[in-house]
């Protein structure tokens, strides 16, 4: 069926020439001489909605080819820092020295170093935040305050730091050990459960220099499952 365009409603007059119905004319012809309102109103009235219907569906299409075909990047270390206790000198030596040692393709690599969590001051979303990522291994280690450290050890947040590190660096590090009990499911104390949960970060030579006013310490996730990139980052903290 044709389209009666002598007797259509459009924004310009009926008697507008560029709405001289002749079905011969290709659209360059009819629009060769109009004024740019005219054009502009001939295209709105035939062609701008289906410009914008293929203009969306194609946006549409590359974001769904982008997020199926272009791969993740793999992280190699996911660090979180808490409440400032790592200022922005000592996250950047951290994101080099761990970019240097454990990446190997940027391509397909990368680190994380994520600092927005504050539990003393926005506790509930910050725990909210933090056990999402924790419960689904994203987080290989945490640098804390000791008081939030304190909390969180005693839930069974961390590993023991003696399953992380070889006995000779344990031992070179005895006097570094933050040590705590732990509690069982029914959220009592356990008995004889003393161990070194995390380490001490103040005199490590990377954090000397920052006068705290209370221990910053390092603990190994427990779901976090990369163990070797935790005790990288140990070593070049402690051995920098």
């Amino acid at each position: 069926m044709s389209m009666d365009v002598k007797n259509k409603k459009t924004a310009l007059g009926d008697d507008a020439e560029i709405y001289t119905y002749n079905e011969n004319m290709s659209t360059r012809d009819k629009l060769k001489g109009k004024s740019i309102k005219e054009k502009w109103e001939f295209f709105k009235q035939y062609y701008l909605l289906k410009v914008l219907g293929i203009t969306i569906a194609a946006v549409f299409v590359l974001s769904l080819i982008l997020t199926v075909v272009r791969p993740r990047k793999q992280c190699m270390i996911y660090v979180v820092s808490s409440d400032n206790a790592v200022t922005e000198e000592e996250k950047a030596a951290i994101k080099a020295a761990m970019t240097e040692r454990l990446i190997t393709n940027p391509k397909k690599q990368e680190i994380i170093f994520d600092d927005n969590f504050y539990f003393l001051t926005d506790e509930y979303r910050a725990y909210q935040r933090y056990m999402v990522y924790n419960t689904v291994g994203q987080i290989t280690v945490s640098i804390l305050p000791e008081e939030v450290f304190r909390d969180m050890v005693v839930n069974n947040q961390f590993k023991p730091i003696s399953d992380v590190i070889p006995s000779d660096l344990f031992s070179k590090l005895a006097d570094k050990m933050a040590i705590s009990a732990t509690k069982d499911e029914d959220g009592n104390m356990i008995e004889n459960s003393e161990k070194a949960y995390g380490l001490i970060l103040n005199d490590c030579p990377l954090f000397k220099d920052v006068d705290y006013s209370e221990n910053v310490v390092l603990a190994v996730n427990s779901t976090g499952g990369s163990d070797g990139a935790a005790k990288t980052l140990i070593d070049f903290l402690f051995n920098k």
